[in-house]
């Protein structure tokens, strides 16, 4: 007879040695050109090492053109041996994107990812770059430019 019961995973590292927590960020990127948001993120985070290890880290965003930042959090979160994980959104931990939201989506970006694995006191960095634009925005530069230019024929051909 088999009984009802509650079972749990439970990770169970036996080291031979002193723990060393060795991995790197694999993958970091984002589209190069941005025209809404959510902006989405790509992070895989490698573990290296024997055992399992806990990831923890940061991305911070930066307007270059108007030296705005804004940082997102990330999760905690457990990869095994010698494999890689893709962390998700703080928001939802089922995607495989983290999705950054912000009101303000205009100009030149850099995102540094700042990620640390289990007791290993060195912090990975990557770095990606990604230019934003709203669709609407640049239809009324394109506007102005043309009235300017207009503007400007027109009164080189009354001088001239």
């Amino acid at each position: 007879m088999i009984s009802d019961g509650i079972a749990a995973n439970i990770l169970l590292s036996v080291l031979d040695g002193p723990q060393q927590d060795v991995g790197y960020i694999q993958t970091f990127s984002v589209p190069a050109f941005v025209s809404h948001t959510p902006v989405p993120f790509t992070l895989e985070i490698a573990n290296q090492g024997n055992h399992y290890a806990v990831t923890q880290g940061t991305i911070t965003i930066t307007n270059i053109l108007l030296g705005s930042k804004d940082i997102i959090t990330l999760s905690p979160q457990t990869l095994l041996a010698h494999t890689a994980k893709y962390i998700p959104s703080p928001d939802n931990a089922s995607a495989t994107k983290i999705l950054w939201q912000t009101n303000f989506l205009f100009g030149i970006f850099r995102a540094d990812a700042a990620m640390t694995i289990g007791n290993n006191p060195v912090v990975f960095h990557r770095s990606v770059y990604f230019y934003s634009y709203r669709t609407l925005s640049l239809i009324v530069g394109l506007i102005v430019l043309i009235f300017i230019g207009i503007v400007v024929f027109r009164i080189k051909r009354k001088q001239g």
